[in-house]
């Protein structure tokens, strides 16, 4: 497997889920003019990252590459088998990505992502309201060690990625639930071993 990555981008999470599986891999760090350039358009048209090549399979969309990661490797039981405990590990998953996530990029976006005439300043206070609502669903739900019961999967890794993510930007997390899970998730070996790759 092949990752196409960036420092302090989606790609640590996918990186970090590498390192849970024990996976042999090879780790392709991109500058900016490489998104856009016609061979990394051939593996992501988005010009994003992360991507992944796995054989002939081209995979974009962190969420995707970390169900992928985790089929790959059935023993590690990074991925549900019973229904119910996966379909509640969906739920998650589309959480972060739908509901957590996506206030802490529109306020990204806003401050540096997006060409400076498509920047709205004043979408940081919408931004927070979101967040906001959305950590109190994340504090509500979470009543276990980890988001599907008491087993580590890689919707973990999606979350507390995703905390970190605020943390680095200065978001607030008031939540002493929420900052302690994210804490057990960080504290895992294979954090340490993705965060060394991207230092």
């Amino acid at each position: 497997m092949k990752l196409y990555g960036f420092a302090n981008s989606r790609s640590f999470r996918t990186l970090w889920l590498l390192e849970e599986v024990g996976a042999q891999y090879e780790l392709k760090m991109l500058s900016p003019p490489d998104f856009n350039s016609d061979w990394f358009l051939e593996i992501n048209p988005n010009g994003k990252v992360p991507a992944l090549v796995d054989g002939d399979l081209k995979l974009f969309e962190s969420a995707a590459i970390c169900n992928h990661i985790a089929r790959k490797f059935p023993e590690k039981e990074l991925i549900p088998q019973a229904t119910n405990e996966l379909s509640i590990y969906d739920q998650w998953m589309f959480f972060v990505m739908s509901e957590l996530e996506q206030p802490l990029w529109t306020m990204a976006k806003h401050k540096f992502a997006l060409p400076k005439t498509y920047r709205q300043p004043d979408m940081k206070e919408t931004a927070l309201f979101e967040w906001n609502k959305a950590l109190k669903a994340l504090d509500a739900g979470l009543n276990t060690s980890y988001l599907v019961g008491e087993s580590f999967t890689a919707v973990d890794i999606m979350a507390a990625q995703t905390l970190q993510w605020a943390e680095r930007f200065k978001v607030p997390i008031e939540s002493k639930k929420i900052l302690d899970y994210k804490d057990r998730v960080v504290s895992r070996e294979s954090f340490q071993q993705a965060s060394d790759k991207f230092a």
